[in-house]
This record gives C-alpha cells, sequence and structure tokens, in this order.
C-alpha cells in the first residue's frame, strides 16, 4: 500500500491510503465481510458518496468487493478506512492506512 504523509482528521493522525496490494484487498474484503452485512454496507457506501449495483447474486463478499473496488476508482479507499473505523472501533483498520 502507498501512503502519503499524515494528517489530522477528527484529532488523531491519519494517512490517506492511494492503492491497496491484491493481499491487502482480499484482507480488507474478508474484513468487511466479517463485521458487516449486506445493508451496512450499502449503507457504508452511501456513507462515503457511492451507490452500490447489487449483484444478481446478492452476496456479503460480492457486495464487499464491489465496494472497494469503487472506493478505489473513485478515490475513496481513504474515506471507506476511516468510516470502519467510526463504525467498528477497535477493530484493526489501520492496517489498511
Amino acid at each position: 500500500m502507498t501512503n502519503h504523509g499524515p494528517e489530522k482528521k477528527n484529532g488523531r493522525t491519519q494517512t490517506q491510503v492511494v492503492t491497496m496490494t491484491e493481499e491487502e484487498i482480499n484482507q480488507f474484503r474478508i474484513m468487511l465481510c466479517e463485521n458487516f452485512n449486506r445493508l451496512e454496507l450499502n449503507d457504508l457506501a452511501a456513507g462515503i458518496g457511492l451507490t452500490l449495483t447489487e449483484p444478481a447474486n446478492l452476496v456479503d463478499r460480492e457486495l464487499a468487493r464491489e465496494l472497494l473496488q469503487m472506493a478505489e476508482a473513485n478515490g475513496r479507499l481513504p474515506d471507506l478506512v476511516e468510516e470502519c473505523y467510526y463504525l467498528r472501533p477497535g477493530r484493526r483498520w489501520s492496517k489498511f492506512s
């Protein structure tokens, strides 16, 4: 993962996610599935300004994969990591920032 300098947001230092390796994307997708259900994944997307198109075979891991792809394509990975951290504190989201 490529990081740029630390920023202050919500009173804590944060780094900006630019890209994640394929392995990091897979780990992040697994964490999303372990910590959020289908409705919450849609809420996560909406919280960072994205709308998911629900796949025909609606499975949480497919929705999580779409969320990650859209977030990366739209430069919203830092926002997604921040939103996950906010909604599920105590998890290891920081390894993706």
